[in-house]
């Protein structure tokens, strides 16, 4: 099948319906604050990985860890609103009110759920590792005197900045029929071979990381970290572009959300080697038990975020760059 053909069947995809279409603007509303959310948590793992290298974040100390993290959350939220209305605006005009405040809660939501019912079994054990009473109202009070306003302010501004969505080439209005794909062209299938060849590549490091996390080690060799992590990335994006492509040669032009979950596949590996790595440990209870598998819930989910946005940004511009190659021809 010709490149040539492929890409007039992707493009329909693009801006079909753009402007009046309220299940256009609720799609727009839910994918904005998707990536938003993600390019936020990626950003604060760069952050956090500046951090170490300056010395700031010193890995006896986990406590100036977790104030870190928070602090950053709170002060590139701005990022995160900027993203948010910039990206909705350039498919629909209205609802770009909704894309901020849902990418406020995109991580923070399901992390604030899954935190407070550890909190409750540790009060109920009577633990050490229950957080006090002061630094829950102190947190709350910074997201909602510091993190909301300037998610708030970030969405102002890119509303205000906003510019449209210009396809590289001509679109059109409806899209083409899906042909019936085969079982390995399907998004399982995909999943499954991104998530796997990403996983291999890390985790060696990931043993180590989670040794020092759950066990008694101490990591403090931050640079192999992030050279792993860039690995992690790199390799991500290379797969992204080449399922993507695969998809496109058979004219399945809903690239979209399954360049999300192919990028994203690989925390679901992550989680299931949390999940070996603790039946293989030494810990035991069920309060060992719900602190491990909550706290990795939630690290394992914002790597599902982050490399998510990675494999459909990766995936965008590959898209954008053949379109323009046909276009030129």
């Amino acid at each position: 099948m010709k490149p040539k053909f492929l890409l007039l069947l992707v493009i329909s995809e693009f801006q079909p319906r753009l402007l009046k279409s309220h299940d256009l603007t609720l799609d727009a509303s839910i994918f904005s604050m998707n990536l938003c959310g993600i390019l936020l948590i990626l950003d604060r793992f760069c952050c956090l990985f500046l951090l170490a290298f300056l010395g700031i974040l010193y890995p006896y100390n986990r406590g100036s860890l977790f104030t870190s993290i928070v602090l950053i959350y709170s002060l590139t939220s701005v990022v995160s609103g900027y993203i948010s209305a910039s990206f909705h605006c350039q498919f629909a005009e209205i609802g770009w009110e909704r894309s901020v405040i849902l990418s406020g809660i995109l991580y923070l939501g399901p992390s604030f759920v899954i935190i407070s019912i550890l909190n409750i079994v540790a009060i109920s054990n009577g633990t050490t590792a229950a957080l006090p009473i002061g630094t829950i109202i102190v947190i709350l009070l910074i997201y909602f005197f510091i993190s909301l306003p300037l998610l708030v302010f970030g969405g102002i501004i890119g509303h205000r900045f906003r510019s449209e969505f210009q396809a590289p080439c001509a679109t059109k209005r409806n899209p083409r029929e899906i042909p019936p794909l085969a079982w390995f062209r399907k998004l399982p299938c995909q999943m499954f071979i991104s998530g796997l060849l990403s996983f291999s590549a890390v985790v060696l490091e990931l043993h180590h990381l989670y040794a020092s996390m759950w066990g008694f080690k101490i990591f403090t060799l931050p640079s192999i970290l992030f050279i792993t992590f860039i690995i992690l990335v790199i390799l991500t994006a290379i797969l992204s572009v080449g399922l993507t492509y695969i998809q496109l040669s058979v004219e399945d032009h809903q690239w979209w959300w399954r360049s999300v979950f192919s990028g994203g596949s690989t925390a679901i590996f992550m989680f299931g080697y949390c999940i070996y790595f603790y039946a293989r440990s030494n810990m035991n209870g069920f309060l060992q038990l719900c602190f491990f598998v909550g706290y990795n819930a939630c690290i394992c989910y914002a790597f599902f975020l982050m490399l998510g946005v990675i494999s459909f940004r990766v995936s965008l511009i590959f898209v954008r760059r053949i379109y323009d190659a046909v276009k030129s021809e």
